[in-house]
């Protein structure tokens, strides 16, 4: 399923952005220099700077693709635990959300929605909501999938990662340049 995620998300990911509204600085692929400033891909990165085909010759260059994909699939796919989802789907929204929002809160909208969906307990216990993949992380999800099809927890995967981009642009009024970006990743699929 990983494939599958990685091309997704490739696919919302622009290439090579210096964008002076954009927090995250300098990015290539999704992957942006101050938050990943010890990536291998940089320094090569670097050395295309001065080449009249620059940014295009990056996308060619093999080395950096694989660097793409590793850190990809250790930062990401692999914290949100990527392999346990049985849903193609979720496992793809909760990798792209991992992308694009952390980690931490995409594992955080994850538990919302498993407590959501409970049935007030009926269906399985709550579990603590702090943005970790651990076991009961594990199980919640498996007792919810035994119970259920995954169309309500992917809604509202979907509807707090659209209400987290409202309130970033609420707070920060010149990212209002990325916000129809961002709800691409929310309503085009």
């Amino acid at each position: 399923m990983f494939d599958r995620a990685f091309a997704a998300t490739m696919g919302r990911e622009g290439g090579y952005v210096d964008h002076p509204d954009d927090p995250g600085g300098e990015t290539y692929r999704g992957i942006a220099r101050r938050s990943h400033p010890d990536w291998e891909g940089w320094s090569r990165i670097d050395l295309y700077k001065d080449s009249s085909a620059f940014p295009d010759v990056l996308d060619s260059d093999a080395y950096i693709k694989t660097a793409v994909r590793e850190l990809y699939r250790r930062t990401y796919w692999q914290p949100v635990g990527g392999d346990q989802y049985t849903s193609p789907t979720v496992a793809s929204e909760m990798f792209d959300m991992a992308v694009h929002m952390g980690v931490k809160r995409a594992i955080l909208f994850l538990q919302r929605a498993l407590n959501a969906l409970n049935r007030e307990g009926e269906l399985y216990d709550n579990i603590t909501e702090d943005g970790d993949f651990g076991p009961q992380t594990s199980s919640t999800l498996e007792a919810y999938r035994q119970a259920e099809a995954p169309g309500f927890l992917h809604k509202l995967l979907l509807i707090q990662r659209g209400a987290f981009y409202l309130d970033i642009t609420r707070r920060r009024e010149r990212s209002e340049t990325f916000l129809r970006g961002w709800l691409r990743r929310v309503v085009m699929r």
